[in-house]
C-alpha cells in the first residue's frame, strides 16, 4: 500500500498463504467513510480488509468465494458502489451478482456468450449496469431491470471492437489480426446453440430450449391480454411448474437432472417467459428440460455433445481455437472425460 503522492511504503502483506492463486481486482469499498480494501483472488475467492494502511496493524473482516460451481483460474470481479453490489464471473457461465453488505448472493446474470469471458467493469454511474468483455473480442452490456430478472441490453461487439482495432493499428501493425478476429467469431459461432429445440404436445408448442456447458435454457410464449404479475414459476431441485395465478399450471414436471436452485432463476420479457436452470452437473448432456418428454433424437443428442465437448475444451484452452475441430468415432461425455470439467 502506497502513498502515491510521497512515493512512500505504508504497509505490505500477504491476502493468503496460496501462491498459485494471483490478485485479479483490488477495490475500496465505502471509500469515504470506515472504508474496506476488498481483493479478488483468480478462482473468484474475495477477502475483505481494513485497517490496511497501518504497517502491520492491517485486520482481517471476512471471505467468501464469490463464484457457484465454475470455480478456476480465471475469475473476473468487480464492485458497485451506488448498489452494494459485486459481481464475479468466469468461464461461459453466468455472472453472479452479489449484495456484499450482506454477504448474500442475489442472482446470476446469464452471459449469453459462446466465449470465456475476460474482463468485467461495474457502472459507477448507473447502478445495476455492467459491461462484459469475451474471448472472442465482443462485448456485451446488461442491465438489472427487476428484482427477479436480469435483461441483456445489446452487444456492442463491431462498433466499439472495431474502434479500438483502428487506433490499435494505427501504433501496432498486426497483418494476421483480422484473421485472428475473423476465426474468433467464426469459432463462437461454431460453439454457440444453433438453434433452439422446440417441444410439442400434440400440435402446439409447449415450449423451446437450449443448452451450455453450465445452463438449460427455456422460453415460453406467454398469452396476450394477461397481466405480467399474474405468471409464476416455482424451481426445485428436479422439478418445474409455470402457471397463472389461481388456475392450474401450465406445465408441472419433473427436470432431467438435478439443478442448482440458488442460481437458476425466471425472467419475463417482450412476452416470453425465460427459465434458466444452472446445472448441477456442469457439462452434462441433456436430451430435454423435461423427464420422460420431448427427447431428443440420437442425431440431435450427438450433435449437442459434440458442441458440448467443444465448449468445455475451449473454456479450459482459451488460447486454442476449436471451431473447425472433429471427433472421429463416438464423442467422449464432456462431463467425465479425463477426469471431469476441471474445478479449483
Amino acid at each position: 500500500v502506497w502513498n502515491y503522492g510521497k512515493a512512500t511504503l505504508h504497509n505490505s502483506f500477504n491476502n493468503h498463504e496460496y501462491p498459485g492463486k494471483r490478485i485479479s481486482k483490488l477495490c475500496l469499498v465505502n471509500e469515504l467513510d470506515n472504508n474496506l480494501l476488498l481483493v479478488a483472488s483468480s478462482n473468484g475467492d474475495v477477502r475483505a480488509w481494513k485497517d490496511y494502511t497501518i504497517k502491520c496493524k492491517q485486520k482481517f473482516v471476512t471471505a467468501f468465494c464469490s463464484i457457484h460451481g465454475g470455480r478456476g483460474v480465471s475469475a473476473v470481479v468487480d464492485w458497485q458502489q451506488q448498489s452494494d453490489y459485486m459481481y464475479a464471473s468466469v468461464g461461459m457461465s453466468s455472472t453472479m451478482v452479489w449484495n456484499l453488505n450482506k454477504e448474500q448472493l442475489l442472482s446470476s446474470v446469464p452471459l449469453a456468450s459462446a466465449c470465456s469471458i475476460s474482463a468485467l467493469a461495474a457502472s459507477q454511474v448507473h447502478g445495476g449496469q455492467f459491461a462484459a468483455g469475451f474471448m472472442d473480442g465482443s462485448v456485451r452490456l446488461y442491465d438489472i431491470r427487476t428484482p427477479k430478472g436480469f435483461k441483456r441490453t445489446t452487444n456492442i461487439k463491431n462498433k466499439v471492437m472495431n474502434t479500438l482495432a483502428n487506433n490499435f493499428n494505427r501504433r501496432i501493425r498486426t497483418p494476421d489480426s483480422n484473421n485472428q478476429r475473423q476465426n474468433h467469431r467464426n469459432m463462437a459461432e461454431k460453439l454457440a446453440p444453433e438453434k433452439r429445440h422446440s417441444f410439442f404436445h400434440g400440435s402446439q408448442k409447449v415450449f423451446e430450449w437450449d443448452q451450455t456447458l453450465d445452463e438449460v435454457n427455456m422460453y415460453i410464449n406467454l398469452p396476450t391480454g394477461v397481466p405480467t404479475k399474474l405468471f409464476y414459476c416455482k424451481i426445485q431441485s428436479k422439478h418445474v411448474e409455470v402457471g397463472i395465478k389461481g388456475n392450474p399450471p401450465y406445465m408441472n414436471h419433473d427436470l432431467y437432472s438435478p439443478v442448482k436452485t440458488d442460481s437458476s432463476f425466471w425472467t419475463i420479457e417482450d412476452d416470453i417467459l425465460h427459465i434458466t436452470l444452472q446445472k448441477r452437473d456442469k457439462g452434462q448432456t441433456w436430451s430435454s428440460p423435461i423427464e420422460g418428454q420431448g427427447q431428443l433424437d440420437p442425431y440431435a443428442a450427438d450433435v449437442e455433445q459434440k458442441r458440448l465437448m467443444l465448449q468445455r475444451f475451449q473454456e479450459e484452452n482459451p488460447g486454442f481455437d476449436f471451431s473447425q475441430a472433429q471427433f472421429s468415432g463416438n464423442c467422449p461425455d464432456p462431463r467425465t472425460f479425463m477426469g471431469g470439467i476441471r474445478s479449483d
